[in-house]
């Protein structure tokens, strides 16, 4: 029985501890994200303003296309399409491309 009331016990105060650190984590922002969460958008971009960012960037040459998987980023680590290698293989019939993200290993062959 009197363990029993001792895990009560534990529960409700480890709830009203994980309470307090929610709400202030809600009302608080932390001295370093203070210049991050300045730039963050009041409400949530529509699908039209982010194609139109993500045209920006592409004609600004920030941003470049992998021409035959048609990635900006590997999928796995995020590493720039600009960091990928690529080897070619293949004989008379088949040709396959090989495109490898430099940071992480992830690859991906294409038939070309």
């Amino acid at each position: 029985m009197v363990e029993i009331v001792i895990f009560i016990a534990g529960c409700l105060i480890s709830g009203l501890i994980a309470h307090f650190y929610y709400y202030r984590s809600s009302k608080t922002i932390p001295d370093w994200a203070k210049e991050f969460v300045q730039h963050l958008p009041k409400q949530q971009p529509t699908e039209d303003e982010l194609l139109q960012l993500f045209q920006a960037h592409l004609d600004s040459g920030e941003i470049e296309i992998d021409p035959l998987l048609a990635r900006v980023a590997c999928p796995n680590c995020g590493e720039s399409a600009k960091k990928f290698k690529r080897e070619a293989c293949g004989d008379d019939s088949v040709n396959i491309v090989i495109t490898t993200c430099l940071s992480c290993g992830w690859s991906e062959d294409v038939e070309v």
